[in-house]
């Protein structure tokens, strides 16, 4: 009977020893989305600058939105520049800015990202201070393109610093930005109206890229390129009537500009129309012609 209950606790025991090696082997692994920068070195100099670039991993699953903040000192790291050319974002809500030692920053990307070294934004910091530093994420949150706003599993790594008293007699390097003599990319500016949205009056959606400095900002100009004013997309129109042309100008941080000109839908007024000068024109002419035959006859 003893030998009994003991051949009962073996072969319990591996009963449950082959369960979990099953479950092991078999179970699938869980993926996460990873967060993390691209610095080119981790020491640094009083006076020095480098770029950190943000960049995301999700070889297993497509990434459709993101958000987060870049914290660090300050008082320490100074923001000279952000770059957002070539992100993977195609639509920013909150376009990366400065403020408080913070980086905030969201968007989105229509069908997701799905691979590894996609960039979101870079940073050009100068470092103003010695000692230990970091520049953390926080308040992250990257959702999946599942269509319900899953929340993906991700992990990050922070950025660590070391940064040393420059040497004496060394002055350290003026900030030169890099040169960008590219225009931002061709876009079709698209108008719109609905009566869900803005009264059912007619706005305007316009986006585009640009891969060297990226997007500063756009200005859109109604009737003439006199009354211009920078705005964001979607921009309800001021001229409701939509008589006048329409100027979409996007401007990158290096003052490169692209410009696409709409048409009123109704095509142009008639002032705007040349063949209608001509027009007039013959018909003055020729009113002056009547005019000068009929007093020809009485004389």
């Amino acid at each position: 009977m003893k030998n009994d209950n003991v051949k009962f606790k073996i072969n319990k025991l591996r009963s449950a020893v082959l369960v979990f090696v099953v479950a092991f082997l078999f179970v699938a692994p869980v993926s996460a989305a990873s967060l993390y920068f691209n610095s080119p070195k981790t020491d640094y100099k009083v006076g020095e600058q480098f770029t950190a670039s943000v960049l995301v991993d999700s070889v297993d699953e497509a990434i459709n939105a993101f958000e987060g903040k870049l914290v660090f000192s300050d008082d320490q790291l100074e923001v000279k520049e952000i770059f957002i050319g070539n992100s993977v974002i195609n639509f920013w809500i909150d376009t990366p800015k400065v403020g408080n030692g913070e980086i905030q920053f969201s968007g989105i990307v229509p069908g997701g990202f799905q691979g590894d070294k996609g960039l979101l934004f870079s940073a050009v910091f100068l470092v103003n201070s010695i000692g230990t530093g970091e520049i953390n994420f926080s308040d992250y949150k990257l959702l999946l393109n599942d269509g319900r706003g899953t929340a993906a599993l991700t992990v990050v790594a922070n950025l660590k610093l070391n940064i040393l008293p420059v040497a004496p007699g060394t002055v350290a390097p003026e900030y030169m930005p890099f040169p960008d003599g590219t225009l931002p990319e061709e876009f079709t500016p698209e108008l719109t109206r609905s009566s869900g949205e803005f009264n059912n009056q007619w706005f305007l959606v316009f986006a585009t890229q640009d891969k060297g400095s990226g997007i500063d900002y756009y200005e859109v100009c109604e009737g003439n390129q006199d009354n211009c004013e920078k705005t964001d997309s979607p921009y309800i129109l001021k001229d409701q009537n939509l008589v006048g042309k329409i100027f979409v100008k996007a401007v990158d941080k290096r003052g490169n500009g692209r410009m696409v000109v709409l048409e009123p839908p109704g095509g142009l007024v008639w002032y705007e129309k040349y063949q209608n000068y001509v027009i007039l024109f013959l018909v003055l002419v020729a009113s002056v012609l009547l005019v000068l035959k009929k007093y020809a006859r009485r004389v």
